[in-house]
């Protein structure tokens, strides 16, 4: 019998909502805790890294895919607002030890159409940058401003942002 069987049998019913509802709230705050972790380590963490020089490959508009959230807290206008902002994403990359790893930035924004994005991503498109990466997982990077992003720009690292209209494809 498996041990998930075998655990249910020792718990009575009444037992069931005083045991998962601490675990529920325990796993939502690992999972708080693990997202916040990653993103200070990529803001600070970042500026031990070893540096090195990437290139910026692509750029895109990105629509934030999470309107349907912003109009129930917020209501229609919030929502609208939501769909109609874009970002400005650039992806760039890098090499260590022979192996290739992209990345990718958000501009400050938000624009107010995907043009705006576009035009003000455009200029840093085959641009040569410094970034660092994480020595020990080479495929962590991050495009700090102390080594020349723009002012208000968000390193992403290697996940590209959610969007609504944008397909991303990982040949991990």
């Amino acid at each position: 019998m498996q041990l998930w069987f075998q655990l249910a049998l020792w718990v009575y019913a009444e037992d069931v909502d005083a045991i998962l509802g601490p675990l529920f709230i325990l796993a939502i705050i690992v999972a708080l805790c693990w997202f916040g972790y990653r993103r200070w380590r990529l803001r600070f963490g970042a500026s031990r890294w070893t540096q090195t020089g990437a290139t910026i490959e692509s750029d895109y508009a990105a629509n934030p895919s999470g309107s349907g959230v912003a109009t129930v807290l917020g209501g229609a206008a919030t929502g609208a607002a939501v769909r109609n902002s874009w970002n400005a994403v650039l992806q760039y990359s890098y090499s260590v030890a022979g192996e290739l790893y992209s990345g990718y930035f958000i501009l400050a924004g938000p624009f107010s159409s995907r043009e705006a994005a576009r035009d003000a991503a455009r200029p840093w498109v085959l641009r040569k940058i410094t970034v660092r990466y994480n020595p020990r997982r080479p495929h962590e990077s991050a495009f700090l401003p102390a080594d020349g992003a723009p002012a208000g720009s968000r390193s992403l690292g290697d996940q590209p942002p959610a969007s609504s209209d944008v397909i991303t494809l990982s040949l991990k």
